[in-house]
């Protein structure tokens, strides 16, 4: 019997096309309140091929999980995928072990999905750090988040065009981030992003490489909003950003010419809104 790993086929006299190995990642996660002031914790887990969660040692109120992509990063054709849901009561921090790499595509985009669930009195900061875009990159990231009256939700994404120290500038690429946020069955946030090489030129985004958006949703009133809103600029100093309060949140974007700056940025407007100090795996 011949067995053969190359792509020329001695039965046919053909050469095949080689089959690439693809990322198909799920994992879910719910929390759930331990009473008798015992906190939040985990209720349900499930791991998927590369996707994983970590729940390092935490000495506050507030659960903190890390996502891990065992893959290394995505191409064309992977698909990721996180769930996460919150029962009453909960207290949780999501972030990620390290940034998210998307890498050349031969074909196809890659897809990232994350669905968050929080039901009422709920509270989640979810903060992943950045997403590294390579040259020839197509990535398509989605966020879905339901939540109830009365939960509170942070929701942070950026991305870095290219790797810092390559001194990389890319021109071909392709990104879509597409937010939808519900409260209690009604849209109050719908936000499309798409990024192209096209639109990275200086009449675009000027010299900055690095863009992190959030949105802020909570049962404050407006004018204690608007109050943090004015914290965020000052917190901000001369970063290129803007922040808006309305009809119960704040929405905000940031631009950095790379992701030191973007994090110097970052770092005191995410103290403001999480009122505690970053997830550890961020300064690791």
């Amino acid at each position: 019997m011949y067995v053969s790993t190359s792509p020329f086929n001695p039965v046919t006299n053909e050469i095949s096309q080689p089959r690439h190995q693809r990322v198909d990642a799920a994992a879910a996660v719910s929390f759930k309140n331990a009473g008798a002031g015992r906190g939040t914790k985990l209720d349900k887990l499930y791991q998927q091929g590369s996707a994983k969660i970590r729940f390092p040692k935490h000495y506050s109120d507030q659960l903190e999980a890390v996502l891990i992509n065992t893959a290394g990063g995505l191409t064309g054709g992977d698909v990721l995928s996180w769930d996460v849901q919150l029962d009453e009561n909960c207290n949780a921090v999501i972030t990620t072990q390290a940034c998210e790499k998307a890498y050349k595509s031969s074909s196809g985009t890659a897809s990232v999905q994350t669905s968050l669930r929080l039901k009422s009195g709920s509270i989640l900061h979810w903060v992943p750090q950045d997403t590294i875009l390579y040259e020839g990159s197509s990535l398509c990231r989605t966020l879905e988040v339901d939540m109830e009256e009365g939960a509170e939700l942070l929701a942070l994404e950026s991305i870095m065009l290219g790797r810092d120290a390559m001194g990389e500038t890319i021109t071909d690429f392709a990104f879509h981030d597409r937010w939808r946020i519900r409260r209690d069955g009604q849209f109050i946030f719908a936000d499309d992003l798409r990024l192209s090489g096209l639109q990275t030129s200086k009449a675009k985004m000027g010299a900055n490489k690095a863009i992190a958006s959030f949105v802020y949703v909570s049962g404050k009133n407006e004018e204690t909003l608007q109050r943090i809103a004015g914290d965020l600029r000052v917190a901000c100093g001369d970063a290129i950003a803007g922040f808006s309060a309305f009809e119960g949140k704040i929405t905000g974007r940031i631009l950095a010419p790379d992701t030191y700056e973007l994090r110097q940025s970052l770092a005191p407007v995410l103290r403001v809104l999480r009122g505690t100090d970053l997830p550890r795996v961020w300064r690791i």
